[in-house]
């Protein structure tokens, strides 16, 4: 927890709103990258506008990006970026 928590002190005006649902979603991403926001929905068991809210604050803070896929343009791919990935890898350590 030690990446997690100098994260939120670096960052306190960012993280201070950061819920531990940002947090499960962040790690499901890291652990398994690329689907969309109803496959991350369905795995946290939330409704598909709560994993929308929670990555556009998580996309904010830097820690994950959403684009469209290259096969579906309908769909959005949800990937964290290496700051994202790092930070889940530091709390999980």
């Amino acid at each position: 927890m030690g990446a997690l928590a100098a994260f939120c002190r670096a960052n306190p005006r960012e993280t201070a709103e950061m819920t531990v649902r940002q947090l499960a979603l962040l790690g499901l991403v890291a652990e398994h990258p690329g689907h969309s926001c109803l496959f991350y929905a369905t795995e946290l068991g939330v409704s598909k506008p709560v994993v929308t809210r929670a990555c556009a604050q998580l996309s904010l803070l830097g820690l994950m990006t959403v684009r469209r896929a290259e096969d579906d343009r309908r769909q959005n791919v949800i990937v964290a970026t290496d700051a994202g990935a790092a930070l889940v890898a530091g709390a999980v350590a």
